[in-house]
């Protein structure tokens, strides 16, 4: 499929695992709730081949975005295992479950990224690498769990209540965007000072 192609839900919504890392798809396909299109970006998108395998053997009805198999509306789990197609991934989710955040180590990912975009994000306990933007963003759009249990129900809540849901993706945007706008102010600044 061509770059940056929107995916056709057909009404469905949407739950995407962004940047996923090895054994945490399975976790995420059976937290989320049937009736929603699951969408699984793994971080290394040539592990695509093992995360549907992994997926099937679940008995989800599974397509691979890098073999151009067709999602359909029987797909239940969309192996997005693509380059530079995560904004346009981010711009159609609903909720996003952030990878790296329930493996132990890594320290999470950028959750700007899907709040550039008004979109809520859920993570797992492990956020190191972003503490601070985490804990700024608690309840604007960033939601930390204590552990992979906890995800079905996080899940859930988010999709269920729309309107809640729908503030706190402004709440999210509206954070991302002001942390934007100090960025570009500080690099105004710094750009005055060199040569």
């Amino acid at each position: 499929p061509a770059r940056a192609e929107r995916l056709p839900l057909a009404g469905r919504r949407m739950l995407l695992a962004a940047s996923t890392h090895p054994g945490r798809e399975t976790l995420i396909a059976s937290a989320a709730p049937s009736g929603v299109l699951l969408v699984i970006a793994p971080r290394q998108p040539d592990r695509g081949p093992a995360v549907q395998g992994q997926i099937k053997a679940l008995g989800r009805k599974t397509a691979r975005r890098s073999t151009g198999e067709p999602l359909t509306a029987e797909t239940e789990v969309y192996i997005a295992d693509t380059l530079g197609e995560m904004g346009t991934l981010f711009g159609q989710a609903d909720v996003t479950v952030i990878g790296g955040s329930f493996t132990p180590g890594v320290g999470g990912h950028n959750p700007l990224e899907p709040a550039r975009l008004g979109v809520l994000a859920i993570s797992g306990p492990d956020v190191f690498n972003f503490a601070d933007v985490y804990a700024e963003m608690a309840g604007q759009g960033a939601v930390t769990i204590a552990d992979a249990d906890a995800l079905p129900t996080a899940i859930a809540r988010l999709l269920a209540d729309e309107r809640a849901a729908g503030l706190q993706a402004d709440a999210a945007r509206a954070y991302a965007d002001a942390q934007r706008a100090s960025f570009d102010a500080g690099w105004a600044l710094a750009r005055e000072l060199l040569p």
